[in-house]
C-alpha cells in the first residue's frame, strides 16, 4: 500500500513491487504481519516526525522472514524470522531495511499475535523502565491512561512483571471496557465519570 498524497486512509492504493537486491548492510524481508495504528494515520496525513516523503508506505512494525542478505550482514541469515520497527514501509509484501533494525526471534507460531506486541510492547517498556525507572517497585502505584488499548494493556502486564502489586495499578478506560481492564489485573477507572467526583480520594 502507498500514499501518493497526504490525507486519510482513503488516499492509500495498492501498488506492484519488483524484487529487490540488498546493499551490503541491508536485509530483504518477506512481511508476514504488520499493524495498523494511530501512528500510521499521522504518517499518511504528514503529521508524524520525521515526516517521510511521498510516496510513503505505512506500517510501523512487522514480523517477517529473511529472503536475502547483503554481503556484510552477520546477525541474521536467509530463513530467519525477525521483528522490526522501521517506522514505515511494513504494509508491503517485501521490505528492505538495514541489518541493525532486525531482531531475530527463535519462535513465531502466530505472526499476527507476535506483531501486536512489537510497537506496543517497546513503547510500554520504555515508559515503565526508562521514564519511571528507579521509581517502580513493590511500593509504587501507577495510573495507566488508555488501559484498554494495546499499549495500556501491555503496560499493565509489564508493571506486574516489574513487581508492582495489582492493587497498586489503576487504569482509565470507558465504562464498557472496565471488565477487560479488571481482567488484566488493574483497578479500572471510568474516565467519563471523573467529572462526577467518582475519583475523589
Amino acid at each position: 500500500w502507498i500514499a501518493k498524497s497526504r490525507g486519510t486512509p482513503d488516499v492509500l492504493e495498492k501498488a506492484g513491487f519488483e524484487p529487490q537486491t540488498p546493499q551490503a548492510s541491508e536485509v530483504v524481508l518477506k512481511v508476514l504481519a504488520s499493524t495498523a495504528t494511530y501512528t500510521d494515520l499521522l504518517i499518511i496525513a504528514g503529521n508524524y516526525r520525521p515526516n517521510f516523503p511521498l510516496p510513503v508506505t505505512p506500517g510501523y512494525d512487522m514480523v517477517g522472514v529473511v529472503k536475502a542478505v547483503g554481503s556484510s550482514v552477520t546477525t541474521v541469515k536467509v530463513g530467519d524470522t525477525v521483528v522490526s520497527m522501521p517506522q514505515h514501509g511494513c504494509m508491503a509484501t517485501e521490505i528492505v531495511i538495514p541489518e541493525k533494525l532486525c531482531v531475530k526471534i527463535d519462535q513465531c507460531t502466530d505472526p499476527e499475535k507476535m506483531v501486536s506486541i512489537v510497537l506496543t510492547g517497546v513503547t510500554a517498556y520504555q515508559m515503565l523502565h526508562r521514564v519511571a525507572g528507579q521509581r517502580i517497585g513493590g511500593s509504587a502505584s501507577i495510573l495507566v491512561h488508555g488501559a484498554a488499548g494495546g499499549t495500556g494493556a501491555m503496560f499493565i502486564q509489564l508493571a506486574k512483571l516489574a513487581g508492582i502489586p495489582p492493587a497498586n495499578i489503576y487504569g482509565t478506560c470507558r465504562a464498557k471496557n472496565m471488565e477487560a481492564v479488571a481482567a488484566l489485573g488493574a483497578t479500572p477507572l471510568d474516565y467519563e465519570a471523573a467529572g462526577d467526583g467518582a475519583w475523589d480520594a
